[in-house]
């Protein structure tokens, strides 16, 4: 979706383009090195990961909705407002992944007291940047997220569902039972 908007809006020739490609090739690497740390079968690993889309498609499009408003507030409108939108919620994503993964190891410190980089491969730490990056390239603004109370309140509020065990649960009940 971001590469058919930044196609459409002429900024694929820029910086932009630079921004993004390099993003989706973190991403690609990080999908392939998913594989070898997950031990279930390709199909089963699709259908899980379809299955959690469903689960979060509702927060997902009420963060990116978030994002866009704020957007508009600064004045960022139209295929701007777009690229910038779907920048920073990838951005976000990763940075969830960097939050969810700081509390686990902290939690495994805490209860078992072992340091764990276990989930050290969930982390996307230069996504995380040339979103960021791209996002400010387009905004104008290098520091969009951070300096709004609503971006970070909207943040907030998705790790929450994102964390919540009743929802896993149900996915990991569902699976349990095909095992």
């Amino acid at each position: 979706m971001l590469k058919e908007e930044l196609k459409t809006s002429g900024l694929f020739r820029f910086s932009a383009k630079r921004d993004f490609q390099k993003a989706e090739h973190e991403i690609a690497k990080y999908n392939l090195d998913m594989r070898s740390h997950v031990n279930v079968s390709p199909e089963i690993f699709a259908s899980v990961l379809q299955d959690m889309e469903d689960c979060f498609l509702k927060d997902i499009d009420i963060l990116k909705y978030s994002i866009s408003q704020i957007m508009l507030d600064c004045n960022i409108s139209g295929v701007d407002n777009r690229i910038a939108s779907l920048s920073m919620l990838i951005n976000i994503f990763c940075q969830s992944s960097r939050v969810l993964v700081k509390f686990y190891r902290e939690d495994a410190y805490e209860i078992f007291g072992i340091h764990s980089d276990k989930m050290d491969y969930l982390l996307l730490p230069t996504t995380e940047r040339y979103t960021a990056e791209l996002a400010a390239s387009i905004s104008g603004n290098s520091d969009t997220s951070s300096k709004s109370e609503r971006a970070t309140e909207a943040f907030n509020v998705f790790v929450t569902k994102l964390i919540d065990p009743e929802r896993f649960g149900r996915i990991a009940e569902k699976y349990n039972q095909i095992a």
